[in-house]
């Protein structure tokens, strides 16, 4: 069972890799972040869009604990100080949780089913798609649900072996569709997953709802105060066709919707295949009870990945569905072992585990050498945020620098965090001369095309807050051009470093010795 071990080796030669840059990790885990140290400081909590409660707790855990053990002094103050060190921590905290689940899930399955193969192709779910292994020790609700997806898929497997009969299964069941539905609203189909398995039996069905009941009240308490922050933001999604709630009244664009889907056939072609497949082997899986159970139980991963499919499909992400997605080459290993062949055949048998042991073999290569290409970039745009860095800091003293959120320039990944988890409330125990200090001349600039940037406690227009006659650097990692950004005075000029553009007005990229952008 060391395909956790993989994973986890992966994840944290990358950690070590980037060290302390965290441009293309910005969002939201800086958010995440300042949402936790919120919580260990005794403050409401106020990021809840996801609404993110399993993760903020289990963020607070780690980073109260690990600055407790490793600094002195304040805590608020050791938040800011060592902001870095403390997110590497809460980052490999992630992958930890998500591999330590995947293994125990693992040896469930392979216990209960007497098959290794076939925990191992569990764990696989670790690396069904290039967004579960790059995304993997972020702080953010999809690596999380991973290790939660895992364990759920195991303990429905488990109870299926057993005809349901086990109590204790149907309540930890609960607990964890509680603890994933908790961290992010997507996860809702994963709640139908053991219901369905079970079809009709009174007794699992009643022990599960009563479980997942009952700790989804413990899961909110935290955020009880602060609830109708998400359900205002879920109500603002469902009544606009637009992103994050935005545009049109209407449920859904149609348009959007369609192209939606055919990224997600691009994106994930091979694991709806697989999928598809599984549902085939065992479409007349019923020579038995236990046959019966394990293809109801294949049909209800099935119906959690169309539906994950049609709720991302208004507003499609691909690292939506890592999740969901995770569970598919865990399909296709219970298909090809419990078909109806494999039970005749004990060729078949030795058959099926050489190509659970091929997909495993092709999921793990693949995913790694895409990882290690990804980390290659960010790499790259590290040392490009270093060079751009030097020039930038020597203006900072007479110039107004507003970083885009793909970047990791100056204190921007806190000012960020600040935003997104304080909500423009500025009365918080962190809140102090230090921070006070990283916004002067740095503006929070969400979207570069938005007029308006961030001040403490306030949303400004930037020509409001920037005279006219000032000197203004904006940087991105994505394209800028001069005609698209939202200042009075015309750009003039644009540097490029890499991936790295800074726009400059009253100054040149001769002045900073950067390269001009290519036409």
């Amino acid at each position: 069972m060391s395909l956790p071990t993989v994973f986890l080796t992966v994840q944290t030669v990358g950690l070590i890799w980037l060290g302390g840059s965290f441009g293309p990790f910005i969002d939201p885990d800086a958010a995440y972040y300042f949402a936790a140290i919120n919580l260990d400081a005794g403050i409401s909590i106020r990021f809840l869009f996801h609404p993110g409660v399993s993760l903020i707790v289990f963020g607070g855990a780690v980073i109260g604990g690990a600055s407790k053990l490793l600094y002195s002094g304040s805590f608020g103050a050791n938040s800011l100080l060592h902001f870095d060190s403390l997110m590497l921590i809460a980052r490999f905290s992630v992958a930890l949780f998500t591999s330590s689940c995947s293994l125990i899930a693992g040896i469930m399955v392979a216990r209960a089913s007497s098959s290794v193969p076939l925990g191992l192709i569990l764990q696989a779910g670790l690396f069904s798609s290039a967004h579960a292994v790059t995304f993997g020790a972020r702080l953010m609700p999809e690596p999380f649900l991973v290790g939660i997806a895992s364990l759920l898929v195991a303990v429905t497997f488990c109870a299926a072996l057993k005809s349901f009969a086990s109590m204790r299964l149907s309540i930890v069941a609960g607990v964890l569709a509680t603890v994933g539905l908790a961290t992010k609203i997507l996860f809702l189909p994963f709640i139908l997953l053991y219901p369905v398995a079970a079809g009709f039996r009174a007794r699992p069905q009643v022990t599960y709802l009563a479980a997942m009941t009952m700790s989804l009240i413990l899961a909110l308490l935290p955020a009880w105060k602060e609830l109708q922050i998400f359900t205002g933001y879920i109500d603002s999604i469902a009544h606009a066709k637009g992103a994050y709630g935005s545009g049109e009244r209407g449920f859904i664009d149609y348009g959007a919707a369609f192209l939606a889907l055919s990224r997600i056939g691009r994106d994930y072609w091979i694991d709806l295949l697989a999928t598809a497949i599984s549902l085939l082997i065992l479409r007349r899986q019923v020579g038995s009870v236990e046959g019966s159970l394990i293809g109801r139980t294949v049909f209800a991963m099935a119906l959690v990945i169309f539906a994950s499919i049609a709720i991302v499909s208004k507003q499609y992400y691909a690292y939506y569905l890592v999740p969901a997605i995770s569970i598919a080459p865990f399909m296709l290993g219970v298909a090809l072992t419990y078909s109806r062949i494999a039970r005749e055949m004990c060729s078949y048998v030795r058959f099926s585990s050489i190509c659970i042991g091929v997909v495993i073999v092709q999921l793990v290569a693949g995913r790694v050498w895409t990882t290690y290409q990804f980390y290659s970039d960010a790499n790259a745009q590290k040392g490009a945020e270093v060079i751009v860095e030097k020039p930038l800091m020597a203006l900072r003293s007479t110039c107004y620098v507003l970083p885009s959120y793909s970047v990791g320039l100056f204190e921007y990944p806190i000012i960020f965090g600040f935003l997104y988890a304080n909500r423009n409330d500025d009365q918080v125990v962190f809140y102090n001369d230090a921070i006070r200090l990283s916004f002067d001349r740095v503006l929070l600039n969400y979207d570069y095309f938005n007029k308006a940037v961030f001040i403490p406690g306030d949303m400004r227009d930037v020509n409001s807050v920037i005279p006219v006659d000032a000197c203004v650097a904006v940087v991105s990692s994505y394209p800028l051009f001069a005609d698209q950004l939202p200042f009075k005075r015309p750009v003039d000029d644009i540097c490029r470093v890499g991936d790295i553009r800074v726009a400059l007005i009253n100054h040149s990229c001769i002045d900073l010795n950067l390269p001009r952008q290519a036409d």
